[in-house]
């Protein structure tokens, strides 16, 4: 069974975390289930063209995650 997820982030190194999350959640599935991984940088969804793509990817995945580093001014 193919599980979508679309990762969304903001640094590197967080994008990295949010993976290492996905691939545990892999290994706790276990092999008759296979993420389908859709990943986009923040920075990136700057152009519209992207950020539509990826707002259409979101909406037909069973899991999105928003990993964003705690001290992004993400609010200002």
């Amino acid at each position: 069974m193919e599980v979508g997820v679309v990762i969304i982030y903001d640094k590197v190194v967080v994008g990295k975390r949010a993976k290492e999350l996905c691939d545990r959640l892999q290994s706790r599935l276990g092999p008759e289930y296979e993420l389908n991984l859709s990943v986009w940088n923040m920075a990136r969804l700057q152009n519209p063209a992207l950020a539509r793509l990826a707002a259409e990817a979101a909406t037909h995945v069973d899991l999105l995650v928003v990993a964003i580093d705690e001290e992004a001014a993400f609010f200002s």
